[in-house]
């Protein structure tokens, strides 16, 4: 887990630690004032250090969690062991006072019943709680209710010391696991290479705007949130109304037809066409037997070689004979890298992440305005897309099998944006109501999987006024 969860987990526990060490203030102010009535040695002997040491331990735990949540944000791998560590110091000077206290209170509510009977003495007829009662309401004491309320602190501080402890050996280890972590390191905490500082200004703008969140999510309606975050999204786009205006791209796709258009060497006019026919007849039957990659290598032998398999001026028939001719013909499928044609018997499996343009362009469609008002107002928590790649098993050729994993989605992530590039210079309609979309105005771009609204970059955010 990074920074930002630990700080998440921490600020989700401040209100329970907060309540936590004003409750127990106001019990240890309120035996020491009265030290004559409730400490003495008609009660348990334990009452006194216990109260002290509960609030000490708890008002200290509560600062703590204040500190160790801001610098859980700054995401530094030393700060995190340091932090576990002190978690564990807050763990061992609660379990004394948590012992010493549950020593004059039960451990359950239902004991509670009892509680003008708990641990009377031969000194006194009365129990502690009897007492305590008369001290806080002499009109009307209730021993039941004193109890209950003691009982419910005791179980709250056990279970902070169970979070606690949890806290403390999830950041020890996630912060010897880090890769940037040394026991060198550790004599230099303050030190700022660690620090991630993006990650820390986006989860501290994070817990800035979580009251206008709360505010958004519970207070206002979903169709007045529907209606406020279409204007948000069109003012955007008008403000950034350039953004994703491409010329055509010049990046060039990977092919896999072998680039011999330009070679004249091999152009010979009074060739036997007949003879041609034969050999490509020939290498038919030859392909059936091989896979298309075979070809492809078998091609680059020779110039010979080459110009009979894909002879100059016909060589999108003869790719397209051998494509069909050779292979298994069941699994036939492309390269994931480089799209060559091929099959089960001649493809490699590779765990790859999908590239993020690849998600984009397969994913996101165009919707007309109408079409993403209606959209829009079926949501109910957030509004834009958080689809991310994730690792799936491609096939790749023997070539691209050679290649290492980030090479492979560094050529496949260019080629899928010169391929993006190049279908936003074409007219789309709308994929919902399948209408035309507008000439000049904004362009909506919906994913299919969560069918809500992609506001990535990447796509362009108005039309062009001549769409190409």
């Amino acid at each position: 887990m990074s920074g930002g969860s630990f700080a998440f987990y921490r600020f989700s526990i401040i209100l329970l630690l907060g309540n936590l060490a004003w409750t127990t203030r106001s019990n240890s102010l309120f035996v020491s004032k009265h030290a004559t009535e409730l400490i003495g040695p008609q009660f348990n002997s334990n009452i006194g250090r216990g109260e002290q040491t509960m609030y000490i331990g708890l008002t200290i735990c509560f600062w703590y969690n204040l500190v160790a949540w801001i610098l859980s944000i700054l995401d530094s791998c030393v700060v995190l062991v340091y932090i576990g560590l002190i978690d564990l110091g807050i763990v061992a000077a609660l379990i004394p006072a948590v012992y010493w206290q549950g020593t004059y209170i039960p451990h359950w509510k239902s004991v509670c019943q009892s509680a003008a009977s708990w641990q009377v003495s031969n000194a006194s007829d009365k129990s502690w709680f009897t007492v305590l009662a008369k001290l806080q309401k002499p009109a009307d004491p209730d021993p039941k209710g004193c109890c209950e309320k003691y009982v419910e602190t005791w179980i709250f501080t056990v279970v902070v010391i169970v979070l606690f402890s949890i806290f403390g050996i999830l950041n020890i280890r996630s912060g010897t696991k880090n890769d940037l972590f040394t026991w060198c390191r550790l004599k230099r905490p303050w030190s700022t290479e660690m620090i991630q500082s993006k990650s820390f200004l986006r989860t501290l703008l994070k817990y800035l705007l979580l009251p206008f969140y709360i505010i958004w999510h519970f207070f206002v309606f979903p169709r007045t949130r529907a209606k406020w975050y279409f204007w948000y999204r069109y003012c955007v786009k008008v403000i950034y109304r350039h953004r994703g205006r491409r010329t055509p791209s010049t990046a060039s796709l990977i092919q896999d037809n072998p680039q011999y258009e330009k070679n004249t060497i091999f152009r010979d006019k009074h060739s036997d066409r007949l003879s041609r026919l034969l050999m490509l007849d020939i290498s038919t039957l030859v392909a059936s037997n091989l896979h298309y990659t075979d070809i492809q290598s078998l091609s680059l032998t020779s110039s010979h070689i080459r110009e009979t398999l894909f002879p100059t001026g016909n060589i999108r028939h003869h790719t397209a004979h051998f494509r069909l001719n050779s292979c298994n013909q069941a699994g036939k499928t492309r390269c994931w890298h480089c799209q060559l044609q091929i099959c089960n018997g001649c493809g490699y499996e590779r765990e790859l992440r999908d590239t993020p343009t690849s998600l984009h362009l397969h994913a996101c469609k165009p919707r007309c305005t109408m079409c993403y008002k209606d959209t829009i107002s079926k949501f109910t928590g957030q509004s834009s897309c958080k689809c991310r790649p994730y690792l799936t098993k491609q096939m790749v050729c023997i070539n691209c099998c050679k290649i290492p994993n980030e090479v492979l989605v560094t050529h496949r992530n260019a080629r899928d944006q010169a391929k993006l590039e190049r279908s936003l210079m074409r007219p789309v309609p709308c994929s919902h109501c399948r209408g035309d979309l507008e000439a000049d105005g904004p362009r909506w771009w919906v994913c299919t999987k969560c069918e809500r609204e992609c506001a990535n970059h990447i796509h362009p955010g108005w039309a062009p006024k001549s769409p190409v």
